[in-house]
Formats: structure tokens, sequence, C-alpha cells
């Protein structure tokens, strides 16, 4: 049950989070507004995050696992034996699910000032890794 509630909590405070940063921007973003918005304390806050950037970073990293994991179907290829053209129709639609599903969530989470660790910095990165993986591969004559 506390497990339940933790998360429970965890997201009442992210959904809060975005809304601000939504109507007021990042920097106008503070935990004492997170926690009056999502309805807790502060150390309830702060048994969930360290601070604003840390929210922001876990949500951000959330986000990339989410993409990555579309990605790592490509990994799979030899044990599925796909080409090219069949493993954009399996990423494909999960990529547009996906987009369609978090779009408020990635408009807001592109616009955090987190340099380095920035949702945009840290997806071309993963893209740019992937791209390097796959043209390193060989392909079939058959591909």
């Amino acid at each position: 049950m506390a497990d339940y509630r933790f998360q429970r909590t965890d997201n009442e405070i992210q959904a809060a989070f975005l809304k601000l940063v939504n109507q007021q921007g990042f920097r106008n973003v503070s935990v004492s507004a997170v926690t009056q918005a999502a309805l807790v304390n502060r150390q309830t806050f702060y048994q969930h995050y360290t601070d604003i950037y840390d929210l922001s970073e876990k949500m951000v990293d959330h986000m990339m696992l989410k993409f990555k994991t579309l990605l790592e179907i490509r990994g799979q290829k030899d044990a599925l034996k796909l080409g090219i053209t069949e493993m954009k129709e399996l990423i494909s639609p999960q990529a547009t699910q996906l987009f369609f599903d978090e779009r408020d969530k990635i408009k807001i989470l592109r616009q955090l000032p987190l340099d380095e660790k920035s949702l945009d910095k840290q997806l071309t990165k993963t893209i740019n890794q992937y791209l390097d993986a796959f043209f390193k591969e060989e392909i079939s004559a058959l591909e």
C-alpha cells in the first residue's frame, strides 16, 4: 500500500510541476508553489526530490527511458530476423503513440534549462548513438 501512495504522490508532484512550468515558466516555479499545487507539504516533496532541478532531471530521465525502450527494438533485430522496413513498422506506431500520449509533457520537458541533461540534448545523443550502431552493422544482401 505504501508504494502505491508514494507513486500517487509522486504523480501529483510531477503533474503540479508541469502545470506550473506551463503557466509560469520554469524560472518562476518554486518548491513551495509545487507543494501547494500538489496539496503536499514540503517534507513530502523532499522525500521524493532534493529540489526543482532534481525533479526536472528525474522526469527527463524517465522520458528518455521510454524513448530508449523504443529504440531497443533495433537491438533485437538478430533475434527477430527483421529487415529495416519491418523494424520501422514496429517502432513507428509505438513512437507515434508515445508522442501522442505524452505530447504536452514532452513539450514542457523540452523547455527545461538543464544544459547537457536537457531532454533535447539527451535525445539527440541517444539517436546519434543509435544511428552510429545502425550504420556500423552489416546489412544483409536481402535487406
